[in-house]
């Protein structure tokens, strides 16, 4: 009779579960033994490496969720502050894992939002542009997590203290950029709330908006469609699963202030639709909602070949397509923007699209384009673009031509 035990151990900061049966053959565990020699437990976003190394002691959050009381720059500075799940093809095609605080002035004050436990800073370097800008991660507690992206200088007495710029060392492509990034050691540097970190905006590097990453291990994973593409870090819970809306986690009289920017880049439109700080979990099982991957690219990064049909991070009444390089027939990715409807075949409403045989069209005022979407299965789905047509009911009858992709799920 069959038994199941579990093996359960800690390799470079990551604790590995098994669950084994009394029948496993050799071949088995030795293949279980490479697993545990060859992984690690990281998070493959460039923007938002998840590392396992050992972590400095810091107290528990509890229950506590208004774990900071100051605005990393201050409110009058802040133009507008874009929810989660932005796309914005290439860097960010898929629903984005931050939200962005578009930032009035130059050189601004950052400050640290809470009373936090810097970690890490990481340099990088843009060939595009020959910026250079920096990295923040740093603990709230022993739970949350949080990371400012595209931090224009580092407050040289925190400088001071966190070492050189030689730790993993590593560079990417993203859009039109070899970014080339390296970090400091680990470290455990506690800094008060409302001291001054660095200063954030350099509009003339193209550096316009700061980045804040957060992530809760305390909350309920979240549900993707593909965990392979997704990886999951069970050593800290700081990982694509566990990202949270930054903004709120501030104290309760911060709170309007915030909801008050929450919305588009510019300060003028408002979400007002909860979750209002975003989400990114937009699978929907057997429907075309959600998370669509090149099969050329193993993982989600770099994200340019992908493709995702979700809804609007300032306004979810509204649906995108957030196409890339995969695409074929000249197209220049965009994120191309419709309001769903809930019959026939034109703009349908993701959530409707299944694998029932059916060629749906979308189309986009006032540019001369349209796709067309057929669900082939529960896991693939094929698109064309095509040019030249002013509306779906031009291009009918739909039918597809040579220059088709299929993404996989």
């Amino acid at each position: 009779m069959s038994k199941e035990f579990e093996v359960s151990f800690t390799l470079k900061g990551c604790k590995y579960i098994f669950m084994i049966n009394n029948k496993i053959s050799n071949l088995g565990l030795l293949l279980i033994l490479v697993f545990c020699i060859f992984s690690s437990c990281s998070n493959n976003n460039s923007d938002a490496t998840t590392s396992c190394s050992p972590r400095p002691a810091v107290a528990s959050c509890g229950t506590n969720n208004q774990l900071f009381g100051a605005l990393p720059v201050a409110a009058s500075e802040i133009q507008g502050w874009v929810p989660l799940g932005q796309m914005s093809p290439t860097p960010h095609l898929l629903p984005t894992d931050h939200q962005y605080l578009y930032i009035v002035h130059d050189g601004v004050p950052l400050v640290a939002p809470g009373n936090i436990t810097v970690i890490e800073a990481t340099r990088s370097m843009y060939s595009a542009s020959s910026v250079t800008d920096f990295k923040i991660k740093f603990l709230a507690c022993s739970e949350v997590q949080g990371l400012f992206v595209h931090v224009v200088s580092i407050d040289p007495s925190l400088l001071s203290q966190m070492g050189n710029f030689d730790q993993n060392c590593f560079s990417y492509v993203s859009g039109s950029n070899t970014i080339s990034t390296c970090s400091t050691s680990a470290k455990a540097i506690s800094v008060n709330q409302g001291a001054t970190i660095g200063t954030a905006k350099n509009s003339a590097g193209g550096m316009t908006a700061l980045d804040f990453t957060l992530w809760d291990s305390r909350t309920a994973a979240q549900v993707y469609s593909n965990t392979t593409r997704n990886t999951i870090s069970t050593c800290d819970g700081f990982d694509r699963y566990h990202i949270v809306p930054s903004s709120d986690y501030f104290t309760a009289n911060l709170l309007p202030t915030i909801a008050g920017k929450l919305g588009s880049y510019d300060g003028i439109t408002q979400r007002t639709i909860a979750p209002i700080g975003g989400r990114l979990n937009y699978d929907v099982a057997n429907t075309a909602q959600g998370y669509w991957y090149s099969p050329a690219v193993a993982g989600t990064s770099p994200e340019d070949s992908h493709l995702s049909l979700a809804p609007d991070n300032i306004n979810p009444n509204l649906q995108v397509i957030s196409a890339g390089i995969s695409q074929p027939n000249g197209y220049l990715p965009n994120p191309n923007i419709f309001t769903p409807t809930n019959s026939g075949t034109t703009n349908r409403n993701f959530s409707q699209v299944s694998a029932n045989g059916q060629i749906y069209c979308y189309e986009f005022t006032p540019f001369s384009k349209v796709f067309l979407i057929q669900m082939l299965s529960q896991t693939s789905i094929k698109v064309e673009y095509k040019t030249g047509f002013a509306s779906c009911a031009a291009a009918a009858p739909f039918a597809f031509g040579l220059n088709i992709f299929i993404y996989e799920r």
